[in-house]
């Protein structure tokens, strides 16, 4: 990272901020997904915190800030951040289960790998995407960093999450693309090593990630405990779209019959 090239201006804005959730001695890590902000899981943090778990959701770099910032950050840093995380919690609860949307659900997947978390949910991990340019990144990033995309601001009365939408979604930022395919390699080898009871939440009606991605979690992970659940209505999403209740009861449930 290249601290001289981040805006003085820079400042964490408030849908992005990392959310803290206490709640008992057992702890639930929930991590965002690729240009997401933690505000998008907001609402499943907050289910699982009435459930009685304490829950963290942290801030990976470059994100909730602005397009100058982000373009400072890669896969590695968003990883170390992760384990970071895990850690902390580890260090001071009983248990610690992890939680990811998108690359965020890849992130949780390889701390399952490495750490046996008590328990694991991976929301439309990013094993796939269904865009076809995804698998031709790793060239593309030689040439260019990042392009322009077709973007249409989505209504929304918040001007901080107008500004961050301005900021991360009108471009295709090919260099940090490229390092979730290098993640989603890495957790597609690491899957043997999943011991982790683990629930996999998927849509088919995600246009960003298909939900054959459950069927490889499903084929890959050693878990004895391993579900899978596929929604029809939800976008990609799924802790912030129209079956956000049902999502945030299956996580619920999920862990109240592995952290007890």
């Amino acid at each position: 990272m290249n601290l001289f090239n981040i805006p003085q201006d820079t400042i964490v804005r408030s849908p992005g901020a990392p959310r803290f959730f206490p709640g008992n001695r057992d702890a639930v890590l929930i991590l965002h997904g690729y240009i997401g902000h933690t505000g998008e899981l907001a609402y499943l943090a907050e289910r699982i915190n009435e459930a009685g778990y304490t829950v963290f959701i942290p801030r990976l770099p470059g994100h909730g800030t602005n397009g100058e910032d982000f373009a400072q950050t890669n896969a590695s840093d968003w990883l170390r951040c992760a384990v970071d995380s895990y850690l902390e919690l580890q260090r001071t609860y009983n248990r610690v289960a992890v939680c990811g949307l998108s690359m965020g659900g890849l992130l949780a997947l390889l701390l399952a790998a490495r750490f046996r978390p008590a328990a694991a949910v991976a929301l439309a991990p990013a094993l796939a995407v269904s865009n076809p340019l995804f698998s031709l990144t790793p060239v593309l990033r030689l040439v260019i960093k990042r392009f322009p995309k077709p973007y249409d601001p989505p209504e929304d009365d918040d001007p901080e999450l107008r500004f961050l939408h301005e900021q991360y979604w009108r471009y295709h930022w090919v260099e940090q693309i490229a390092g979730i395919h290098r993640l989603a390699r890495r957790t597609r080898n690491s899957l043997p090593r999943v011991n982790s009871p683990t629930l996999t939440i998927v849509s088919t009606a995600d246009r960003t990630v298909p939900a054959r991605v459950a069927e490889i979690v499903a084929r890959g992970i050693s878990a004895e405990a391993n579900e899978q659940v596929r929604l029809s209505e939800s976008g990609h999403v799924l802790s912030n779209d129209v079956e956000r209740e049902r999502v945030a009861d299956l996580a619920v449930s999920w862990l109240q019959r592995h952290m007890s």
